[in-house]
């Protein structure tokens, strides 16, 4: 990944990469040619048309499943590497008919979720990511006329980023990037694991879908191992209340929420909270008032 500009994450090769064409694999990439958005790949002998493109390469050459299908893999072990995800860790396809011509634009198969973590002195061993719903890892079927993936046996529900001897986190936040498969798989489930103790996060990929070749940023948060007092967030003023609704639009670190004070929020530009479904906002009897929407969706 580059750095961000409008709204927008430009996406590099790097060195070493390569591509399959029809089950050949391409000559890697040199350091002079990666970084570029775009990349010239080569091959020993002529292809025939159509293609069908998959990136990664295999380490060596594999022949058709079956007609226009190839094996990709989804990395079940990340290593986390400083402002962009694993290297090899986003599968990409393509396909080119025999009437095609001039370049060739390859399709994503994930999307990238990015956690921002701040936590002066918290050094972090794992940050684990499992769904409820569907394969997240291993090796897969790709149709490259359309993109259809089709798991194998062996694929698992689980992603691992790794942090070698450790990332020690500041107060200033640190991004963490994983590419996961494209899709809905119900509640995804996040265990950030530091020496001692586990922070727990859940976020809904239904309602919001993980979209093919975007990033998913959340809200930034500080690393709170999970006890039953980290699991209550507690509001008690304006501020705290919009702060819950940064957060639980997106995932939810707290599984209850509770007012402990009279709330006003005239003036406030409020839209309704989503994602939050399925846990607890106690309200303690306080009034919030001056909401100029529901308090959820």
């Amino acid at each position: 990944l580059g750095a961000k500009a409008e709204g927008v994450y430009p996406l590099y090769w790097s060195e070493g990469d390569k591509i399959a064409v029809n089950g050949v694999a391409s000559a890697a990439l040199t350091a002079e040619q990666a970084g570029a958005a775009g990349a010239l790949f080569t091959f020993e002998r002529e292809l025939v048309r159509p293609y069908n493109i998959v990136y990664p390469a295999p380490a060596e050459g594999v022949a058709a499943l079956t007609e226009g299908q190839y094996p990709v893999t989804f990395l079940a072990e990340q290593e986390y590497t400083a402002g962009t995800f694993c290297a090899g860790a986003a599968p990409m396809y393509g396909y080119a008919a025999a009437e095609t011509e001039g370049a060739i634009q390859l399709q994503h198969l994930t999307g990238v979720l990015r956690f921002a973590v701040k936590g002066e002195g918290v050094t972090l061993k794992q940050l684990a990511i499992t769904s409820e719903t569907g394969a997240l890892a291993g090796t897969f079927d790709v149709d490259c006329a359309t993109g259809a993936l089709t798991a194998h046996d062996d694929a698992s529900n689980t992603i691992k980023v790794t942090f070698g001897k450790g990332l020690t986190l500041g107060a200033e936040a640190t991004p963490i990037y994983v590419a996961v498969p494209a899709g809905k798989y119900g509640k995804i489930y996040v265990m950030i694991s530091s020496d001692s103790d586990i922070m727990k996060l859940t976020f809904d990929s239904e309602a919001k879908p993980l979209n093919a070749g975007a990033v998913r940023e959340f809200a930034e948060f500080t690393y709170a191992a999970n006890s039953s007092e980290s699991d209550i967030y507690v509001i008690d003023s304006k501020e705290a209340l919009i702060h819950f609704a940064e957060i639980a639009a997106n995932f939810a670190p707290y599984t209850t929420a509770k007012v402990v004070a009279p709330i006003d929020m005239t003036g406030v530009e409020w839209a309704p909270v989503e994602g939050f479904g399925g846990y607890i906002f106690d309200g303690g009897e306080f009034e919030i008032k001056g909401l100029s929407a529901p308090l959820f969706g």
